[in-house]
């Protein structure tokens, strides 16, 4: 044989050797080149946890047990990172890692506009107030514990309302719910703590104050869209946040009636506007027709038109209920209780009385109604109670026979 022949076929030999071993080292981790096949084998952990399988595969799918093997080695990795973080926060994770979290959340970004900013203020108010010697939001999760939530709880109670004080607790027991199911931690120090109730609020309008009210605010050009405000929160009984962002487009004067969905839960109500309200309106939309808005402020802000804000509002309506001489104890929200139980003082049942409220379930319409005299005598009224039951009946007297 000629020796350079030789030489080439030795070198031939020896390339595909090489390549064969160098195909072997290349193999992914947990892929093994058997005699009779290629057979992918993760760790137990990852098998128990259904991350991966054990998988054999003939010796001519090759590439298909390498592909395999990589994408499952993949989930193994990310599995172990996210593992390795779970077991991390247990350990040393802290409520303001769970806060961060939260708020960047699913379950967050689903709230309504409004309630996400409740639930800000409320995750704020309790940041940093100091439990055990340390501010809460840099405790760790693995030693907060019932009782040290509890004395917090009974000492803010002590400065700061009973209604602030347990939205903040309501609202941290839902992060730290979400931090459960999330896997950052196995309880909820919040979720055991006793709180003090909160008396409904329980302050109703009187007509004549409605009047009282409406005159003087109807009396001063600043001040005829804040009494505006008051006569179709009055009307509909809507809550204050949803008339302030009240757009023409919400209202039709063919049917006379205004579709409102609620900021709060997302429900959508289709009201009547009476006569007198409608006409107003009419001229509202004539004086106001460069504004999106039913009732903006009185004046622009940067060439636009913006609604009333909360506090403003509000301190608009201290302003006129003063000229009133109305009682200070009196708010803007308290209209929407007196629409509720003016409408089952007059006969209405809970199912229309939600229709007009929005709300979903009878439960969440009792802390609206209040119980009056006036109610009282509608329910004798429907029982058709007789004034005098026993004529002439009169009661006997101490000693009589």
């Amino acid at each position: 044989m000629d020796i350079d022949v030789l030489n080439t076929e030795i070198c031939i030999y020896t390339d595909m050797q090489q390549s064969s071993c160098e195909s072997e080292t290349k193999l992914p981790l947990n892929l093994r080149h058997r005699a009779t096949d290629f057979y992918y084998n993760p760790p137990q952990s990852a098998v128990d946890a259904g991350v991966a399988k054990r998988k054999s595969f003939p010796l001519h799918k090759r590439s298909e047990a390498i592909k395999y093997a990589d994408e499952c080695n993949a989930a193994i990795n990310e599995w172990r990172t996210e593992h390795n973080h779970i077991a991390g926060l247990q350990k040393d994770g802290k409520v303001k890692d769970v806060i961060f979290a939260y708020l960047h959340s699913v379950d967050f970004t689903r709230l309504a506009d409004i309630t996400k900013t409740q639930y800000k203020a409320a995750i704020e108010a309790w940041r940093n107030v100091r439990v055990a010697g340390l501010a809460l939001q840099h405790h760790k999760l693995s030693t907060l514990e019932t009782p040290m939530i509890q004395r917090m709880y009974d000492e803010q109670i002590k400065t700061t309302s009973t209604y602030m004080v347990n939205a903040s607790m309501t609202i941290y027991r839902v992060v730290l719910n979400y931090a459960i199911r999330c896997g950052y931690t196995r309880h909820n120090p919040f979720e055991k703590v006793k709180k003090k109730t909160v008396k409904h609020r329980k302050t109703m309008w009187e007509r004549d104050d409605v009047r009282a009210f409406l005159n003087v605010s109807f009396s001063r050009w600043q001040w005829r869209n804040v009494g505006l405000i008051f006569y179709m929160i009055y009307e509909w009984g809507q809550r204050v946040s949803d008339i302030l962002k009240l757009r023409w487009e919400n209202i039709n004067f063919e049917t006379n009636t205004v579709t409102i969905t609620q900021s709060k839960r997302g429900a959508t109500v289709k009201l009547p506007i009476s006569q007198g309200l409608a006409t107003m309106l009419k001229q509202q939309q004539k004086d106001f027709f460069l504004s999106p808005l039913v009732a903006p402020q009185m004046v622009r802000r940067a060439g636009k038109w913006v609604p009333y804000s909360i506090g403003t509002i509000n301190g608009h309506v201290t302003a006129i209920m003063a000229e009133a001489r109305l009682d200070r104890e009196l708010q803007l929200r308290d209209l929407r209780r007196t629409a509720i139980t003016e409408t089952i003082e007059n006969g209405g049942d809970l199912l229309t009385v939600m229709q007009m409220s929005g709300h979903q379930h009878a439960a969440s319409v009792t802390p609206y109604f209040v119980h009056t005299r006036r109610g009282a005598a509608k329910a004798q009224e429907i029982r058709q109670f007789p004034q005098q039951l026993m004529p002439q009946q009169t009661l006997l007297q101490r000693g009589a026979k």
